[in-house]
């Protein structure tokens, strides 16, 4: 489950925990015989105190970068990508197997790499996040009148609210392509406000 930037990946400054929900990600990482705890290591360097680490950011990261160089000629290289988005390379070759499901195309080799596998036009915000970390939700709060959360003083209420934050986030995240994203990092179309 892809969570707000606070809780999304248990894996914080000085601590050693595992991440939170069915995440994807994680559960590669887990199972990967590649060395990831260098990997988190790098990836820990990288954030200041209080920040956390989760794979949805990365990917989008990433493929933004692919979107913004997609005129170039060939596969762009895990090495550049990271170069370019200043993220540890061992965590981001993890994330870029994830998004090779429909996202991302890869070529081995000499001259291999990662391109789009789809047209930036096409491929959704809400979707990356969700290949890299599952559902996108407010939190794992469960759902009302589900499971007994009635028993307990006003808890369905508050479920309901969390349910209904998360259903705005991801129709939030449905409204933003690679495109429209790497046209305003390049200046040429308006930067993201709220809308009220």
């Amino acid at each position: 489950t892809w969570f707000a930037p606070s809780t999304a990946f248990g894996i914080h400054a000085g601590t050693e925990s595992v991440p939170r929900g069915p995440s994807r990600l994680g559960i590669m990482l887990e199972n990967n015989p590649l060395n990831t705890e260098e990997a988190l290591d790098q990836a820990r360097d990288l954030h200041y105190n209080r920040a956390c680490i989760y794979s949805g950011d990365y990917a989008c990261r990433a493929l933004l970068s692919l979107a913004l160089h997609e005129g170039e000629p060939g596969p762009t290289s895990v090495r550049d990508i990271a170069t370019r988005t200043a993220l540890p390379q061992p965590y981001l070759e993890q994330i870029l197997l994830v998004l090779s499901a429909g996202l991302v195309k890869s070529k081995r080799g000499v001259g291999g790499g990662y391109t789009l596998a789809r047209p930036p036009e096409e491929i959704l915000l809400s979707q990356i996040i969700a290949a890299a970390d599952g559902p996108i939700s407010l939190g794992d709060f469960g759902k009302p009148h589900q499971d007994g959360s009635c028993d307990h003083e006003g808890h369905c209420v508050l479920l309901a609210i969390w349910n209904v934050a998360g259903e705005h986030m991801r129709e939030h995240l449905e409204d933003y392509t690679l495109a429209k994203i790497a046209s305003a990092a390049k200046g040429t179309s308006p930067w993201p406000q709220l809308h009220h």
